[in-house]
């Protein structure tokens, strides 16, 4: 029998088991006859205290095997399309997943052990499962890093407050502490998993991923880990590091819409960086999610041209985000591929690529059908709806979204660089592409005959 527990852990400094709605970890892919599977490589401090001696029996076990049995397959083909795109850009999937009591008993807990929140009822869906999103996306070779967000609301106002986002269950999650220790045992766990290739020369690796400790709102976050390691001066940590100087990560300052929900998980911040090394230019895209007290950084290099060789520089960066819209529609009879069909409605799980611009949330339409056998993926990114994953959403159309007409911060520039060309962004909500050339990204967008904004700035 579990025991029913309202104890908080607040004198270790860990949050009470019920009392954080998100947690993070670090995964790897695997294939195992020609299946995918995410195994666990090093989960957050949170989840480490809250799964107690499990916590080592969950590491090298997969993230597929405790998603509901009926939508667990379908999840598997859905997450394996979404990695296979080789960029930072991620992919957000609502499912049924196992409950930590559930997980700690699969992993040899004694039932009679098990803790259970004493208000488990009002999040969950039954005695063993609740619905989340699982948020993944690239960070480095081999590595993916994951969120597992809770959707169901306590209180929707209080957990979706900005000024309550220190209580419990806030939709802006977050890490509120990492020590030295939990750094050291993050570095251990990703060392003697993740296979680092050798490198020759100062060329940096094409990921890199770095975590950044927020010490305050007057002092710059502090760099505590980066990977891969750095092999005979093949790249400065620091110096990636410093690519982040002048991005605004002020979810305030984000393009909202009435009714929207966002989470820390869900949102991104991006920016497009040249550098030079080894005399190539370079250039660097990066991602940083801030999380709390943490910032997760993700850096991706490529090749662009020869130059004449001079130190690693940042001649321009410019931040960048891009909207994100919904559409919602009858389904249709079979599976269609994630990355090349419209937007359709979702069965048992809502999968959207996303990297440079932030999620929202917005909520569940009003009416909704019977459960459904259908289930489609969705080709742009967009919000999913707030209901059951396997609720079927009645014929009718929504589209909300950001409609950013422009860049919301000015270019900038520093260590002599040029002016960095301006970023490109999705049409307004609503808008799929260009009505004159059919292009799917534009710095702006033009108003039409009409008044639509469907005409790219070519």
């Amino acid at each position: 029998m579990s025991i029913a527990s309202d104890d908080s852990t607040s004198s270790t400094g860990v949050p009470r088991l019920g009392g954080v709605r998100c947690y993070w970890a670090l995964v790897t892919p695997r294939q195992t006859h020609d299946r995918l599977e995410l195994v666990f490589v090093h989960p957050d401090p949170v989840l480490g205290a809250h799964l107690a001696r499990q916590q080592y029996s969950l590491m090298g076990r997969g993230v597929i095997e405790f998603i509901h049995p009926a939508e667990r397959e379908q999840a598997r083909r859905d997450l394996a399309n979404a990695i296979a795109v080789d960029d930072l850009q991620g992919s957000v999937t609502r499912m049924r997943f196992a409950r930590l009591s559930r997980i700690r008993t699969i992993l040899g807990c004694p039932p009679e052990e098990v803790d259970v929140p004493y208000d488990a009822e009002v999040f969950v869906e039954d005695d063993e499962y609740l619905i989340l999103d699982l948020v993944l996306n690239w960070v480095a070779d081999g590595l993916l890093l994951a969120f597992f967000h809770a959707i169901k609301d306590k209180d929707k106002v209080a957990n979706n407050d900005p000024l309550r986002k220190n209580e419990e269950w806030s939709n802006f999650c977050g890490t509120a502490f990492m020590s030295d220790e939990q750094v050291q045992a993050l570095h251990h766990d990703v060392s003697t998993t993740i296979a680092v290739s050798p490198t020759s020369g100062r060329i940096p690796p094409r990921r890199v991923f770095q975590l950044h400790r927020v010490l305050g709102p007057s002092q710059p976050p502090q760099l505590v880990f980066s990977w891969p390691p750095v092999q005979a001066g093949s790249y400065s940590p620091q110096e990636f590091a410093e690519l982040m100087d002048g991005v605004d990560m002020d979810p305030s300052q984000l393009a909202t819409v009435d009714n929207e929900m966002r989470t820390n998980c869900t949102t991104r911040f991006g920016a497009k960086h040249s550098v030079t090394t080894e005399g190539q230019v370079r250039h660097v895209q990066s991602v940083f999610v801030p999380y709390g007290s943490l910032i997760f950084a993700c850096f991706q290099t490529t090749l662009v041209s020869p130059s004449p060789g001079q130190s690693f520089i940042v001649p321009t960066h410019q931040p960048w985000m891009t909207p994100s819209s919904v559409n919602w529609s009858e389904p249709r009879a079979q599976y269609e591929d994630v990355f090349h069909t419209p937007p359709h409605t979702h069965h048992s799980h809502s999968h959207y690529p996303h990297s440079t611009y932030s999620i929202p949330f917005t909520p569940h339409p009003d009416h909704l059908g019977e459960s459904s056998d259908t289930y489609h993926s969705l080709a742009h990114p967009y919000t999913p709806p707030m209901g059951k994953p396997y609720d079927r959403i009645s014929s009718r159309s929504v589209s909300r979204g950001l409609s950013m007409e422009k860049p919301r911060q000015p270019m900038s520039h520093s260590g002599g660089g040029s002016q960095a060309s301006r970023p490109m962004i999705r049409p307004p909500a609503g808008v799929e592409r260009c009505a004159f050339c059919g292009t799917l990204e534009s710095p702006e967008w033009r108003r039409n005959e009409s008044g639509i904004k469907d005409l790219c700035n070519a």
